[in-house]
């Protein structure tokens, strides 16, 4: 994600939005492994506040370089009330809820769950009006991507609580609407690295808050927890943060929340590697379905509202 900067001025290649498509899903993929280790030495509402503090210094430092040490120049003129609407339902909200659902479930599970954001975004852009309609290979992307997760949900909904199950689903509402949020021209306007830092902060002094009412045993101490925890704030939350506004710009909101149709395909993997959580043939099924609707739904785009001369006034 660039700052609002003449870098942005110049349209992207396809090449260079194939690479952040995959990239951010690839991170966000990573998230739940690392989340599922930082478990292991820290309470939900410390993985979440930690991943969000931590990568709230990262971004606001890289906002720093950007503007060669001028942080407050970076931070001047963005639109701060979508921006913290976006640091709660973007951030604070669903890093918590996957956290606390993932003390009950499997990571490849909730990356599973996860996988249902681009539904849930292209349902509620449709009714907002943030998409006036899709093509018809975007739909069908989206469609075929779906019946992926469906048939990954139905081997793993066996695993966890079903309480666990709706937290899941609703950090994937609160992501979904995040993203239309996102798409507003003048979000989009201001989408960088300065943006992302903001959210980020937003969800650490929120998640920080929470820490007061922390209601979780903090379980034993693990050697892992803390690299864990790096990780987790850092490679797949900033270095992704630095990535998602600008895909939301250039790529609109429908197609850009596709890259989660890659998290339950790395999550799984990673899953399987690293926590040897083995798939099943239907869950691997299910992958190979999800990026077949990845590859469709990413050619066909959508038919996008006329919000671009807007975004040309003012940037």
């Amino acid at each position: 994600m660039g700052g609002a900067s003449a870098v942005d001025a110049r349209q992207p290649g396809q090449p260079a939005v194939v690479i952040g498509f995959c990239a951010v899903g690839a991170l966000w993929g990573l998230a739940f492994l690392f989340t599922a280790l930082a478990l292991r030495g820290f309470t939900p509402l410390q993985v979440a506040w930690g991943r969000a503090a931590l990568a709230a210094v990262a971004l606001a430092a890289l906002a720093a370089a950007l503007e060669r040490g001028r942080l407050r120049r970076a931070l001047a003129g963005l639109p701060y009330r979508p921006l913290i609407a976006l640091g709660l339902l973007n951030a604070a909200v669903p890093y918590a809820l996957i956290a606390i659902a993932q003390r009950h479930v499997p990571s490849g599970v909730a990356a599973v769950f996860n996988a249902t954001v681009p539904i849930l975004t292209a349902l509620i852009a449709l009714g907002t009006g943030a998409e006036r309609r899709m093509t018809p290979r975007a739909a069908a992307g989206t469609v075929l991507g779906f019946l992926g997760i469906l048939v990954m949900t139905g081997f793993a909904v066996s695993g966890g609580s079903w309480t666990a199950r709706i937290a899941l689903l609703a950090a994937s509402a609160s992501y979904a609407v995040s993203f239309v949020i996102a798409s507003r021209p003048t979000v989009r306007a201001a989408a960088g690295v300065p943006s992302a830092a903001v959210q980020m902060a937003i969800a650490a002094v929120v998640l920080g808050a929470a820490q007061i009412a922390d209601p979780f045993d903090r379980p034993g101490a693990d050697p892992a927890a803390w690299p864990a925890l790096v990780a987790v704030a850092l490679v797949s939350t900033a270095i992704p943060a630095a990535v998602y506004f600008w895909l939301v710009r250039h790529a609109g909101p429908a197609r850009a929340s596709l890259t989660t149709y890659l998290v339950p395909v790395v999550g799984l993997l990673a899953g399987w590697l690293a926590l040897h959580e083995v798939p099943t043939p239907l869950g691997m099924l299910g992958a190979a379905t999800v990026l077949a609707g990845v590859a469709l739904g990413h050619a066909g785009g959508s038919r996008r509202t006329s919000s671009a001369p807007a975004e040309r006034r003012t940037s």
